[in-house]
């Protein structure tokens, strides 16, 4: 999996930005491997297949069964758009990653993949 990385600096943040996503869609996308804030999110599904955009505590892609940190329906053709208030982003503190998942409270690998943006910083 391919991930482009560049740092963006943003008004509403004091500090700059990574965004991180995949040049093509992905089941998966490890936005840090390091503890960071998830500033927000953007998931894209242009397939007839609905699932969960979930984002887990890990560096890595994790085992089936993970409980994420937080999980939002991913509709068929649709998409899933988060901000965070600066205030209170989602933590990892091992890393943060990004899954496209069957169910919504545990990770099940779906082969469903989707376009996704990552915006962090540690």
């Amino acid at each position: 999996m391919s991930a482009i990385s560049a740092v963006i600096p943003t008004s509403r943040l004091k500090q700059p930005v990574k965004q991180t996503h995949g040049v093509d869609p992905v089941t998966s996308l490890v936005v840090r491997d390091e503890p960071a804030f998830l500033r927000g999110l953007r998931v894209t599904n242009n397939t007839d297949v609905a699932g969960f955009v979930q984002v887990h505590n890990a560096a890595a892609v994790p085992s089936s069964g993970a409980k994420p940190l937080d999980a939002w329906p991913l509709p068929a053709n649709g998409m899933v758009d988060a901000e965070f208030d600066p205030e209170s982003p989602i933590y990892g503190t091992t890393g943060l990653t990004i899954v496209i998942s069957s169910t919504l409270s545990i990770y099940t690998a779906s082969s469903n993949a989707a376009l996704v943006i990552a915006y962090s910083s540690i």
